[in-house]
């Protein structure tokens, strides 16, 4: 099988054009869809990928037929995920062992559980007329949300991308849906044809327990067995809403809070869910106890063949300390630094310094690095006016310490005094060679000298120009082409937190405070077309900018 092709993945998944009327309408014509799905893993779970996020853009889809479609798509997908996670456990036929797969592997299988995740979601919103179907399988559709959170929230992790809280928004949120509901604790199979089975309660506490083991210090692969030996076991473990004399972790079941240990709890905490893991220490020192006499070296015969069992001896054994009595202290590893770094304070200063994406008929006028050309084929280029620079806020500083998500500066308080909680800021950390893009989220004054605590969104984030929609759709190339009017009457810059070249895959944007909201539809240029994305999210909204979560809804052609 050849490498993952990131970039081919996205665009047989992102950029096509949506067809006027969706052809996945009745059940023949999925099965017929779906009997026409390339062999290829890679193949198969792009072209699936591309249907879901089709069903997921048509508001014509009701709720029951949105998640039929997606069961059997799902069905489809599975025998090419498994495939996926052999190509990224074990390339050669073996477990690579200590190393890292290939990443683009992972971020494909990502999209895809996205897709499948929001698409279970719009499913779940209550509509003015539920069918009685929805209404008898509202556990079954939940359950393969809580499942798909499940598998974005490894998944991030293994890609050690540092913004994760619309997960935990997701999966809190879902937990009290199903509670309300009454189908929180209903067990049912996970798939029709499969023996095992689980219920949203205990999808919702394998999550919790993976968060457990310090995740921060594992590589990609070990994040993965964690995920699979704490659904193995989530089974036994207690969560409840009351206190229990043995819970040493609790979490509040509301916006992004994650689990913390119990004695870190506010007094003021309100919808607290309580986790006792101790009943799954037996079951874990079974598993230690089996294959004593096998070759360590050799292929794990529980959990796939893409772990060894060295592997998976010396996971249970972490899980067991983490899931213990006297856990260990669970916080990000903070590495202690000394190095010089440049930073911007600001949403439009960062703005300036950040790599663009390449958007194809974009470039800039000679000597002049503020006057950026939009070129229409073979027509001479329509020039922008110059990019009106705002005062810079900029400042020389050091790093004292970094951890996975977070940065720690000293800065000057004299050169700083623009610094300020929820301001974006640009870190530039020699010798680079990018700048990371992050939010302030502390700020300390020690005599002349600031401290400031920066969580970070993205390491190597793009710049892009959209486009907000108005009403009805008009090719920008043609309206600007026509019009000749002023480039950023039209256009503005956002801040991608994970992008490659080509078609946006579903992800985060950072853009100007005020500019779009819920629901907002925005047009991004590139050569082949203009791709519109849709905001689905609000993640973040300050003085400075917002952070948004946006899905893709397809290629338009570049003309009207």
């Amino acid at each position: 099988m050849a490498g993952f092709d990131l970039s081919r993945f996205r665009e047989r998944a992102f950029g096509r054009t949506p067809l006027p009327n969706h052809p996945l309408r009745d059940e023949r014509s999925v099965n017929k869809m779906i009997e026409g799905l390339p062999q290829d893993p890679i193949e198969g779970l792009a072209e699936l990928t591309h249907w879901v996020m089709s069903v997921n853009s048509d508001d014509e889809f009701s709720a029951e037929r949105r998640a039929r479609v997606l069961m059997a798509l799902e069905q489809a997908s599975r025998s090419y995920w498994s495939a996926l996670s052999v190509l990224y456990l074990a390339p050669e036929g073996k477990p690579v062992e200590g190393r890292q797969g290939d990443a683009s592997i992972l971020r494909g299988m990502l999209d895809s559980a996205l897709g499948f995740s929001t698409g279970y979601g719009f499913s779940l919103l209550r509509e003015d007329k539920t069918s009685r179907w929805s209404e008898e399988n509202v556990a079954d559709v939940a359950l393969r949300s809580a499942r798909w959170i499940g598998r974005r929230y490894t998944l991030s992790h293994m890609l050690n991308l540092p913004v994760i809280d619309d997960i935990w928004e997701d999966l809190h949120n879902l937990y009290l849906l199903a509670d309300a509901h009454q189908v929180l604790r209903k067990v049912i199979a996970v798939y029709p044809d499969a023996t095992p089975t689980s219920s949203v309660k205990q999808a919702y506490t394998r999550v919790l327990l993976t968060d457990l083991c310090g995740l921060e210090s594992l590589r990609g692969r070990e994040v993965e067995l964690a995920f699979r030996i704490a659904g193995r076991v989530a089974s036994s473990a207690k969560l409840e809403s009351e206190p229990m004399e043995g819970a040493t972790c609790a979490v509040q079941v509301q916006g992004a809070s994650r689990p913390t240990a119990v004695r870190r709890l506010p007094a003021s905490a309100k919808s607290v869910l309580y986790l006792d893991a101790f009943n799954c220490l037996p079951r874990l020192k079974s598993l230690l106890e089996r294959d004593m006499d096998a070759d360590l070296a050799g292929p794990d015969s529980m959990f796939g063949p893409g772990f060894t069992l060295r592997e998976r001896n010396a996971m249970i054994s972490r899980l067991m300390d983490a899931w213990g009595p006297t856990p260990p202290q669970r916080r990000s590893k903070r590495v202690p630094l000394s190095t010089v770094a440049l930073v911007r304070g600001g949403f439009d200063s960062s703005a300036e310094v950040i790599a663009t994406l390449e958007q194809g008929g974009w470039r800039r006028g000679p000597g002049e690095e503020s006057r950026l050309q939009i070129v229409y084929g073979e027509a001479e280029p329509v020039a922008s006016p110059k990019v009106v620079r705002k005062s810079q806020a900029e400042a020389k500083a050091r790093l004292v310490d970094a951890s996975v998500g977070g940065l720690g500066l000293v800065v000057p308080r004299k050169q700083a005094a623009w610094a300020r909680l929820g301001l974006l800021m640009a870190v530039y950390i020699e010798p680079g060679p990018a700048w990371v893009i992050g939010v302030v989220r502390r700020v300390s004054a020690e005599e002349e000298m600031l401290s400031l605590g920066i969580a970070v969104f993205a390491r190597q984030p793009k710049l892009a120009w959209f486009r907000l929609e108005t009403t009805g759709y008009t090719s920008v190339w043609e309206e600007e082409k026509r019009h000749d009017r002023n480039f950023l009457e039209h256009f503005q810059r956002g801040i991608l937190v994970d992008a490659d070249s080509g078609p946006l895959a579903p992800g985060e944007l950072l853009i100007a405070p005020g500019v779009a909201e819920r629901g907002s539809r925005l047009d991004v240029p590139f050569p082949t077309g203009v791709q519109r994305i849709r905001v689905t999210a609000v993640r973040e909204a300050t003085e400075d900018f917002q952070r948004v979560a946006f899905e893709s809804l397809g290629m338009m052609p570049p003309t009207a």
